[in-house]
């Protein structure tokens, strides 16, 4: 008899479980590096949707009908902040008010860098090899009254929020953040506590499942950085040029050196002033390796790299070609550590 009822209480059991895990929001997320940190949070609940798809750039990208559709739809909204997406600012003027957009560039415990000027790319005072003392990143304690700056009531005023000039203050620095801020892994963790912590205000039944997928993936960040560290360990301070400064957050927490950007903006061409400063750069610091990006033409880089007899390689800070998966973010973190040390490897 107890043989004959226990599959049958198991299923009951497993039903419940599934009912109680039914996500009570629809959760949108920016672009593959956000919406994989945000889906891990959301495993085994619900999966977000994602803005941008894969093989394009937040740069001068024009939002889709899916895209729109998506946004219509969703009670919670996370990009970075609106001078990285800004294809989202005007959409996000309009959508319903009903939906809470979180810009993570004010995410609680978040360490900011500001825009550098592409002639004056100095070395970080880098703060790698510390990776266990990292959990208590409190570089913006500042943030920690931010919860009612998420709730964005305001959407009417999204257009004037470009300027966002309250970050001009950020660790005393001048001017706007840069808002790749995904490319750092503490970053990363930072993002994952506030995305949990918000999706438990918006969705308190599964509240605990936020949290404690949160805290598998904030061990699984700390593991990330730690294997990024030692991947990259023989090739730092090894200058590089990249095509588009993405990648400041990453050379910090990792020791590595880029020593400029081709281009200024990626959406346009560089000039020539521009080249001719590369061209120096390449001479003048013994470089070896230029770095690609695959959703950009890359002429200029193969024209350089002929110039100087140089290795490329190709890097990517949004994952254009990962698919919305949970492990995203780690798959771009690992590829990019892996192209980088390679390029650079070269030099032996």
């Amino acid at each position: 008899m107890l043989r004959t009822l226990l599959p049958a209480v198991l299923a009951l059991t497993l039903t419940a479980g599934s009912a109680m895990a039914e996500a009570r929001i629809r959760v949108s997320a920016s672009i593959v590096p956000i919406h994989g940190l945000v889906a891990a949070v959301m495993e085994d609940v619900a999966e977000p949707d994602l803005i941008l798809p894969p093989g394009a750039s937040p740069h001068g990208y024009a939002l889709r009908p899916s895209g729109a559709l998506a946004l219509s739809r969703a009670d919670v909204i996370f990009r970075v902040g609106p001078s990285l997406e800004a294809f989202l600012n005007r959409p996000l003027a309009n959508i319903s008010k009903k939906a809470r957009v979180v810009e993570l560039i004010d995410a609680p415990g978040m360490r900011l860098l500001p825009v550098r000027d592409n002639e004056a790319f100095e070395p970080h005072d880098h703060d790698h090899g510390e990776h266990a003392d990292h959990d208590g990143h409190d570089d913006h304690e500042k943030h920690a009254d931010h919860d009612g700056h998420d709730d964005h009531e305001k959407h009417a005023d999204h257009d004037g929020h470009d300027d966002h000039e309250k970050h001009a203050d950020h660790d005393g620095h001048e001017g706007e953040a840069d808002q790749h801020v995904w490319l750092d892994p503490q970053n990363a963790i930072a993002i994952v506590r506030h995305v949990a912590e918000v999706l438990g205000e918006a969705d308190p039944t599964n509240a605990s499942i936020y949290s404690a997928n949160a805290t598998r993936t904030i061990r699984r960040l700390n593991e990330l950085e730690a294997r990024t560290a030692d991947r990259v360990a023989s090739v730092t301070g090894r200058p590089f040029i990249v095509f588009h400064d993405a990648y400041q957050y990453f050379e910090n927490r990792f020791g590595l050196s880029a020593a400029g950007s081709i281009a200024i903006n990626p959406e346009v061409a560089p000039g020539a002033r521009q080249i001719s400063l590369i061209r120096s750069r390449i001479t003048e610091q013994n470089i070896h390796c230029v770095l690609a990006e695959p959703q950009f033409n890359s002429d200029i880089v193969k024209a350089l790299a002929g110039y100087g007899g140089i290795s490329v390689g190709v890097i990517d800070p949004v994952g254009t070609d990962i698919g919305g998966e949970s492990n995203a973010y780690m798959t771009m973190i690992e590829r990019l550590a892996s192209e980088l040390a390679t390029c650079l490897s070269l030099d032996d």
